[in-house]
């Protein structure tokens, strides 16, 4: 399948799962049947890990979601991460390493790791990180490698709410505030891989720009970093030295809008790029039509070097609520 095709592709099924209900919801009709099979399988998955349930072999959090679709949960998982580190723990991070060419094989990243081996957001997270982490199709298998061969001493599951052959200590559902649960139906016809039912099971809800201090969480920015000097730019800096260049954001996430507005808060002025969700930049291109050229770490990762001296990553933390923060040292730090 061609990069347009696919982008064609995700707008319609983002217009259908998300779009005014009166056109959308008749658009989602043939699609139905498929869903009352999504439900069949998930309900019979979930009643089957319920039924069977095990302790986990290290303390596991799951960080994860019931839509399909960019909700933020990267950025939370870090933060995740940086919280079990503050109160001590040795955390690891277990992920399916989605758009890797063996999705299949078990690896475990290193410096030398490339983003077509073991994925995009899991390499982002070990670089940033620089916690062992483990790609696998069964993530199970992947905790059990962390047990054998690290130190780790707690679990962290980038996704993996579905993943019922790992048992888990503690979930974490992320969600997009203003897009909730879409039309409500399941994958096809809608945007969700389980039934709504599921959250009432998850032991904290997260809301992206929600309304609730207590279920909300929202993103910072500390600043623009440069991918072929490492020089740092603070926001106030970058916006006064680029407030009349010919700036463009790009990015390959699967909400890009929410970068974009990211980079619109700072005070810049740009144009747009999107490309498929994990699709590799056009880099060059875009380096020799712009100024600056603005993207994710996410979409850093897959990169080669070197590196035009116009290229800046924006580095997205997330701040998550006293209330969640409260509830991991309270479960974990003990």
């Amino acid at each position: 399948m061609t990069i347009s095709v696919r982008k064609q592709l995700e707008k319609l099924a983002s217009f259908i799962w998300y779009g005014p209900k009166l056109i959308a919801i008749p658009l989602s009709l043939p699609l139905w049947p498929l869903a009352a099979i999504t439900w069949v399988v998930s309900s019979r998955r979930r009643s089957r890990f319920l039924s069977s349930a095990s302790e986990p072999a290290l303390p596991t959090v799951v960080v994860g979601g019931i839509t399909v679709g960019g909700t933020g949960k990267t950025p939370v998982l870090a933060a995740v991460v940086e919280k079990l580190q503050s109160c001590g723990l040795r955390p690891g991070i277990v992920s399916l390493g989605y758009g890797r060419h063996s999705i299949d094989s078990l690896q475990a990243l290193s410096s030398t790791s490339v983003a077509s081996e073991v994925g995009d957001e899991a390499l982002m997270l070990f670089r940033r990180l620089q916690v062992p982490t483990v790609v696998a199709a069964n993530r199970a298998e992947a905790v059990d490698y962390l047990v054998a061969n690290t130190d780790c001493n707690i679990v962290v599951s980038d996704d993996g709410l579905q993943h019922y052959t790992m048992p888990r200590s503690f979930e974490i559902c992320v969600l997009d505030h203003d897009r909730g649960l879409g039309n409500g139906l399941l994958l096809p016809a809608g945007p969700l891989r389980e039934s709504a039912s599921r959250l009432n099971s998850v032991d904290q809800l997260l809301y992206r720009n929600g309304d609730d201090s207590n279920t909300s969480f929202s993103y910072r920015h500390e600043g623009f970093r440069s991918l072929s000097s490492g020089e740092t730019l603070s926001v106030s800096d970058a916006t006064t030295l680029w407030g009349e260049k010919r700036v463009i954001a790009a990015t390959g996430l699967g909400q890009p809008e929410q970068f974009f507005d990211s980079v619109r808060g700072v005070g810049l002025s740009i144009h747009t790029l999107t490309v498929a969700d994990h699709e590799p930049l056009p880099i060059e291109r875009l380096s020799s039509r712009a100024d600056i050229v603005i993207i994710t770490e996410k979409d850093a990762v897959k990169l080669l070097e070197p590196m035009a001296a116009n290229v800046w990553v924006l580095p997205v933390s997330a701040e998550l609520p006293a209330t969640l923060l409260g509830k991991l040292s309270q479960r974990f730090a003990g």
